[in-house]
């Protein structure tokens, strides 16, 4: 899938692009988490789909998931998505069992000189995208910056309150600096730098998030960095290899306060459900 393609179509979301994949599945798990699926369910626990950035992985082993609301993936820097359906764990670890998705954005060279972006949509949608970089035969840099935020969905059921409706706070807030360059030695050897930082909020609705009287919404708070280098090593027109080294940073905290009901309190001490 090109990145031209992509923003032609005028695609808001990273993961919205899997659409367009046959056998591909996108939706939401517990009301606002986005996921994507080849020919399996749809689930909180993404264990079968492996998902690289410039072939820096994407997947949390630890919580079996990926993160597409806070990936620092700005559409504007897509060159291509490869997606390689079925089996690939022989190539790329142990999740690719059901495929393989790897972005891969534009060279530094590509993008010099200015880029200015902005998109605004319903349900608080917005997105705002700047880059400056530079570059000649020996080094390139590109320096950017994208904010997104959407409001999520409007309102939800509370069945714990006679079926009101009430307003969801399931929507997000995200700040990404990203910094690329390429240092070009000769024509065989050249080193790729990369690093990015990511902050805001991924809120999460007290309703949909738990009980025991939680008393404000158990928004998280998003603190991710990642530092990455490559070299290349071209030894002829057809054939190249690379070696990479990267570190990931990845961060949450969730503060909320909760008072629990004293009937509550007492089935949990007598041990009842």
């Amino acid at each position: 899938i090109t990145g031209d393609l992509i923003r032609d179509l005028g695609i808001m979301n990273l993961v919205e692009v899997f659409r367009l994949v046959p056998g591909m599945t996108v939706n939401y798990v517990g009301s606002n988490i986005p996921v994507t699926s080849y020919h399996g369910t749809v689930h909180y626990e993404q264990r079968r789909i492996q998902v690289q950035v410039d072939g820096r992985t994407a997947y949390r082993a630890n919580l079996s998931q990926v993160e597409w609301n806070t990936m620092p993936v700005p559409l504007e820097l897509i060159e291509r998505i490869e997606v390689s359906r079925g089996p690939n764990s022989a190539a790329y670890g142990i999740n690719a069992f059901l495929a393989t998705i790897n972005i891969i954005t534009r060279a530094p060279e590509d993008t010099a000189g200015v880029e200015l972006r902005a998109v605004s949509g319903s349900r608080g949608y917005g997105r705002v995208f700047g880059s400056v970089g530079a570059g000649d035969a020996d080094n390139a840099w590109r320096l950017a910056y994208e904010k997104r935020k959407s409001d999520g969905f409007d309102e939800q059921v509370d069945f714990d309150a006679g079926d009101a409706i009430k307003p969801f706070n399931n929507g997000y807030d995200i700040n990404t600096f990203i910094y690329d360059s390429t240092l070009t030695f000769n024509p065989t050897y050249n080193l790729d730098l990369r690093a990015g930082v990511v902050d805001g909020i991924d809120e999460n609705d007290n309703i949909k998030f738990g009980k025991q009287g939680i008393g404000e919404h158990p928004n998280a708070i998003v603190d991710d960095y990642y530092l990455q280098s490559r070299l290349n090593v071209s030894t002829s027109d057809r054939h190249f290899f690379h070696l990479q080294a990267s570190f990931q940073n990845y961060k949450r905290r969730q503060r909320w306060t909760t008072c629990i009901k004293n009937e509550d309190f007492i089935d949990i001490l007598n041990g009842n459900d």
